[in-house]
Order: structure tokens, then C-alpha cells, then sequence
């Protein structure tokens, strides 16, 4: 079907945008293309060919959204910059 097939998208052999590429999610809604990226993951360069690059979940510098850093004592733990834990290490020291 040319209305919905991101294959063939309005016409035969049609392909839409970002079709192949990584973490991204092609559509075809009434011959229109379009697409989005997969859950957790974001077009930040926002160059198609690579997709959709960054896994927000854990990108220290794109932590939940393109853009947003983390501080340099936090990490990025399922979309949220938090502070590491504690190491195990002697108590009352520091590192």
C-alpha cells in the first residue's frame, strides 16, 4: 500500500528519509513520510544518516535530551544525571 509503506511511500519505490538508519523508526502515514527516533535515543547531530546516535540513557553530555550535560561529579543513569556512589573505600578518606 502506497499510503502507509515507508518502502513505497506515495509512489512506488518512494523510501522515505532514514529508512536503514540506526535507532530510527521510518513512517509512511497517508503518503507522507516521517519517523521518529526509538525510545532513549535522539538525533542530536541531526544528520539522518547516522540516525539517531545518542542513547539518552546514559550519555553524559545528552543525559534525557540532546544538549543537557551532566556536571563533571554526576553520571547519567537512565536519562538523569546523578552523583556516583559511594566506592566501598575506608570511611572518613577521600580519594
Amino acid at each position: 500500500r502506497l499510503d502507509d509503506d515507508p518502502k513505497s511511500c506515495g509512489g512506488c519505490y518512494v523510501r522515505c528519509p532514514g529508512l536503514d538508519a540506526p535507532h530510527f523508526e521510518a513512517t509512511c502515514t497517508n503518503g507522507v513520510c516521517g519517523g521518529k527516533c526509538e525510545e532513549g535515543y535522539a538525533d542530536c547531530d541531526e544528520l539522518m544518516a547516522n540516525g539517531c546516535e545518542v542513547n539518552t540513557r546514559v550519555d553524559n553530555r545528552n543525559c534525557g535530551a540532546c544538549g543537557n550535560a551532566c556536571l563533571p561529579d554526576q553520571v547519567c543513569f537512565d536519562g538523569k544525571c546523578q552523583f556516583t556512589p559511594c566506592d566501598g573505600g575506608v570511611p572518613g578518606t577521600t580519594k
